[in-house]
């Protein structure tokens, strides 16, 4: 009696152990987490689909079902009792079992399985995961059914014969002109309503004229002169643009010369950077521009507002790594941004490239003649040679003639490049050399560069830089960079005391930082200590900016002598608001403020504090007035105001009646034409039938402009992109019209004009179901489904083409009127055919200026032995 009590409180023992390990087993899998994620397979994508996830032990565990019905792998069956996967892939059969180490199956009947061993067994490359993003990657080693149907579609297309042509960018070509009318602009100009006498009356036109693009400049009063002209033609060589009248040079920054030149100009140079004796000169041009923003690394570092045509920008930041973009808003509404090109840091051109740079003409102020000719070539994909002679004329009358010679190497690597630049100048009358050596290394993410610059006793003359040595590293990450440099400057300057020529040597070693990490705001500080003859100084330079719904840029400069107890400061805030609307599309006011603070220098230096406000009010299109009023705080509490006026106004010539926006530019080209209901669907404007729509948005490079009463639109802008779109938005319109012609593709010229009528249609919708039969299973069906397409035909040709729902469903919308054929095709491999194939189908409006909607466009999934005829469905 007691052996089977003992036996029996030992099996009891045992059953409860066993049971009390079945209920922690439970627990564990009730443990691991819901994960929703976002999921991607080439072009699947899914961005709500979850998974269940091991924090304990890091591991993925993905749902079968769900992840083949992701797939649209419906040939694969999943069985949940023995863990296993059956089925067809790429036409091979498939079996695969899982252990209960690999996989379990929760409460709604869904076997997840890990990742890793999904891979092992089911043939995938990669199923990566990152929990921080929460993205799940995959990456079979088969084709997937979608993969096949789109290969199936392209080899139909192939036999069909329909070739995209190669080399047809565009739809419409602005063309050269010998003469057009253009676009002239009027300004008037007080500086000071209190005084009539001050003032300028002055203006603009733009132009095509023997096939090139003409831009003048001038004042009319008080003084008739002409300030610019010049007539440049775009891609003359590959990208190269020639120009002839006043030109802004690229030469080299020891040369000592005026920028502005008046002459022959062929290369690229659109805006660029460059270094002239330690300050970071930007330059380039801008039509129009309302406000241009400067970034370096990221952060705003200066900004113009109301900027002239050709804009600078001056930095004397020191940076020797810095990557600078700009920012360009226009009046007219266009954003454009460019990357400064650095002369310095000149890349090497591919093989067999070419690319010529001239700049020959006399100086505005003194007549001196100058020439820049030079040429590079790109030997191999990775090194570059050049040369070219310079004659050039310095400021003190020094006249400069030069052979230079380039050597631009790239070792392309991917993960460490290298970049070389060299160029030689060989003083020819003088028989002495001087040089400027770049060498840019990066090494995974940090970037190591040396600059030196010599230059002989001729170049140099009584003031200038001798030599210059620069070794900086520079590190980018996310949002934050760092930057650390040593330099060294040897140069002759003029002594105070003798007004003779000395040599005097400056060492510096800066360390600065910059983060964007609170974007829009930024925040830099910069730390040099400077070794300049007996002097030695450290220099603080922190800065703020903010590039959100103002500008604001907020620096400060602090330095401290060795032998100095005091610190030298400097304060500065620009702060700028534009166009604040005050009346809809008719007032708007621009906020500015600038104040500087100075403490520690001189008495010559004063502290003053100057805010402004400038109100711009446009009068019904036909004239722009700005009025602006500054007013000046001195640091004795005493403040004068100014207020002055603007009256702009343009004409384009070629429709002078015509409204236009007087923030054009001269330069612009304009787009100009009639939207309208084509009812008789020719695409031609019929003033007895068809009718103008007005209140509609016509897209320009996705720039808006509104049609009129009359249907007529005008729209302009620069070149931004050469080939520009043409559209309509569609929420302007009625929901059952479209834009008969589509997008529009149309390669623009500045200064030129092209019209372009669009024609609006009425668009219905057709719908029908492709029906299951006894044929095929469920599963068979919707596999099959996943294989099928549905073409439009228009007389003979694929007008649009379709794929169903998973359940058949299927639906054509924007088709305008007239007959179609609707062809059901299958892409797959197995015996599957439509009952019947083809539909015939008339689309005719009841209501002309009306869509509608037709349904009932059925056809039925049959076996290829079982294929009707053909049906027509007539008159919906």
């Amino acid at each position: 009696m007691w052996k089977l009590k003992n036996k029996l409180s030992i099996i009891g023992i045992i059953v409860f152990l066993l049971g009390t390990q079945t209920v922690y087993t439970q627990n564990t899998e009730k443990d691991i987490e819901d994960v929703y994620l976002e999921i991607r397979a080439e072009r699947l994508n899914d961005d709500f689909y979850m998974i269940k996830y091991d924090n304990s032990k890091n591991e993925a565990y993905i749902g079968l079902k769900s992840f083949f019905f992701f797939l649209q792998l419906f040939s694969l069956d999943v069985n949940t009792q023995n863990y296993t996967v059956s089925g067809m892939i790429n036409g091979k059969d498939i079996s695969t079992r899982f252990t209960q180490d690999e996989a379990f199956v929760d409460e709604n009947d869904e076997l997840y399985v890990k990742s890793k061993a999904l891979i092992e067994k089911m043939d995938f490359e990669y199923l990566t995961l990152d929990m921080e993003t929460l993205v799940l990657d995959v990456n079979p080693n088969f084709v997937l059914p979608y993969e096949e149907k789109e290969q199936g579609r392209v080899e139909r297309l192939r036999l069909e014969e329909r070739k995209v042509l190669e080399g047809e960018q565009f739809d419409l070509e602005m063309k050269r002109k010998l003469i057009s009318p253009g676009i002239l602009k009027l300004k008037y100009d007080l500086n000071d309503v209190k005084n009539s006498d001050d003032y300028n009356f002055s203006y603009e036109y733009g132009s095509q004229l023997l096939y090139g693009e003409l831009y003048v400049s001038g004042d009319i009063k008080p003084e008739n002169e002409l300030n610019e002209i010049n007539l440049k033609y775009t891609d003359i060589i590959e990208d190269n643009d020639l120009t002839i009248g006043y030109l802004d040079t690229t030469f080299p920054s020891f040369a000592s010369l005026e920028s502005d030149l008046i002459g022959i100009s062929l290369d690229n140079y659109d805006t660029y950077s460059q270094t002239e004796n330690g300050i970071t000169v930007i330059r380039g041009e801008a039509d129009d521009a309302d406000s241009i923003e400067l970034y370096r690394n990221g952060m705003l570092v200066d900004y113009l507002t109301s900027p002239p045509r050709n804009f600078e920008f001056r930095l004397a930041d020191g940076s020797t790594n810095a990557r600078y973009l700009l920012k360009i808003y226009y009046k007219n509404g266009g954003i454009e941004e460019r990357y400064v090109y650095s002369l310095n840091d000149m890349d090497a051109l591919a093989k067999g490239k070419w690319k010529p740079v001239i700049q020959i003409g006399k100086t505005k102020e003194k007549g001196d003649f100058q020439a820049l000719v030079k040429s590079y070539y790109g030997v191999t994909d990775k090194f570059t040679l050049g040369a070219g002679y310079l004659n050039l004329i310095n400021s003190d009358g020094r006249n400069l003639k030069m052979i230079e010679n380039d050597f631009i190497y790239n070792t392309r690597h991917l993960n460490y490049p290298t970049l070389i630049n060299f160029t030689n100048y060989y003083e020819v009358d003088k028989n002495e050399e001087s040089y400027n050596l770049s060498i840019s290394q990066n090494i995974n993410d940090y970037e190591l560069k040396f600059t030196e610059e010599k230059y002989s006793p001729f170049v140099v003359g009584e003031e200038g830089t001798k030599k210059y040595d620069s070794l900086s590293l520079y590190k980018p990450f996310e949002y934050n960079s760092y930057e650390i440099g040593v330099s060294k400057t040897t140069e002759l300057m003029r002594s105070f005391n003798t007004n003779e020529s000395i040599e005097n040597t400056t060492k510096d070693i800066y360390g600065a930082f910059y983060t964007s990490y609170f974007n829009p705001w930024s925040f830099s500080f910069r730390v040099t200590r400077t070794l300049s003859g007996d002097y030695k100084y450290i220099t603080y330079e922190p800065s703020i900016s903010y590039s959100g719904w103002a500008l604001i840029v907020l620096d400060a400069e602090i330095t401290k002598y060795d032998d100095y107890s005091k610190y030298f400061e400097s304060y500065g805030l620009r702060a700028d608001k534009r166009r604040v609307e005050i009346l809809k599309d008719r007032l708007y006011m621009d906020l500015g403020l600038e104040a500087k603070f100075v403490k520690g220098v001189t008495s010559g230096n004063k502290d003053s504090f100057v805010y402004g406000i400038t109100f711009s009010m446009d009068l019904e299109d036909y004239i722009n007035i700005d009025v602006n009023s500054d007013i000046e705080v001195a640091d004795n509490g005493k403040s004068t105001s100014t207020t002055g006026l603007t009256v702009t106004k343009a004409i384009n010539l070629a429709t002078p009646l015509a409204k236009m926006d007087n923030d054009v530019s001269v330069n612009n080209y304009t787009i100009q034409g009639k939207v309208f209901l084509d009812r008789n669907g020719n695409g031609v404007y019929d003033k007895k039938i068809d009718v103008p729509l007005e209140g509609v948005g016509v897209l320009i490079n996705n720039q808006e402009f509104l049609t009129d009463k009359y249907g007529n639109y005008l729209g302009d802008n620069s070149i931004i992109d050469e080939i520009i779109t043409l559209d309509v938005n569609r929420k302007t319109i009625d929901p059952m019209y479209k834009n008969s012609k589509g997008v529009i593709r149309i390669k623009a010229r500045n200064s030129n004009s092209l019209k372009v009528d669009i024609p609006i249609e009425v668009v219905s919708m057709l719908t029908g179901n492709i029906w299951n039969t006894e044929d095929f299973t469920e599963r068979e069906f919707t596999q099959n489904i996943v294989m099928s397409s549905i073409q439009l035909e228009k007389d003979g040709k694929v007008y649009k083409e379709i794929d169903p729902e998973f359940d058949g469903l299927f639906f054509f919308d924007d088709i305008p009127p007239g007959k179609y054929n609707m062809k059901f095709i299958y892409l797959g491999q197995e015996n599957v055919k439509f009952s019947p194939e083809n539909i015939e189908v008339n689309v005719k409006l009841q209501d002309p200026d009306e869509g509608e909607y037709f349904e009932g466009l059925d056809t039925k999934m049959v076996r290829e032995e079982e294929v009707e005829n053909t049906e027509d469905i007539n008159n919906y």
